[in-house]
């Protein structure tokens, strides 16, 4: 009898290039600001989302 072997993908070894990555403040600073602006969005989406539900609330 034969054992068949599984075959990984070849996406599955995909190692990026990370060489030098984050090593200058522009990068890092970058990286920051989009996060801040993901959290923004984040939180304005939550708040929107907490108004809609109270909205439809009877006291």
């Amino acid at each position: 009898q034969q054992r068949l072997q599984a075959q990984r993908h070849p996406s599955f070894e995909y190692q990026p290039n990370r060489t030098g990555a984050g090593q200058t403040a522009t990068e890092t600073t970058n990286f920051l600001n989009q996060t801040a602006l993901l959290a923004e969005a984040a939180k304005r989406a939550q708040m929107a989302c907490v108004m809609r539900d109270l909205d439809g609330m009877e006291l």
